[in-house]
């Protein structure tokens, strides 16, 4: 961690699996049309129930690359009229919208972990 009551490097990867999945499932029920408000999570309740110090590292980093694929995939199956439809969760979003932000949010806390976490173990470890 890089600092007091941050995540460490296993939380910030499965925080960004477990967004994925979560998104993903939104963006489906919208192109199927269902339209009711999809409900929120509390992302450091799933960080702190996943008991992580059982996981390996193997585990986290194949579901990223396996998740991906499938999210890829999936979003690559849509039409165009499916990519439009939208719902709300938390607030307002179309499918496409959705793709983008799981995007965004890949690239965020990859940045975090570059400029955060990787900076200070090449400063701690004096790399």
């Amino acid at each position: 961690k890089y600092e007091a009551n941050k995540w460490s490097v296993k939380e910030v990867v499965l925080h960004m699996i477990d967004c994925e999945q979560i998104l993903s499932y939104r963006a489906l029920r919208f192109a199927r049309g269902d339209f009711q408000n999809a409900l929120s999570f509390d992302e450091n309740k799933y960080a702190t129930a996943a008991n992580l110090e059982k996981v390996d590292w193997d585990y986290l980093l194949t579901s990223t690359v396996l998740l991906r694929q499938f999210t890829l995939h999936a979003f690559k199956g849509l039409t165009e009229a499916e990519h439009e439809l939208g719902g709300s969760a938390a607030f307002p979003n179309t499918v496409r919208a959705i793709a983008a932000i799981i995007a965004g949010h890949q690239l965020h806390h990859t940045y975090v972990l570059q400029e955060r976490y990787l900076k200070q173990a090449v400063e701690r470890f004096k790399l």
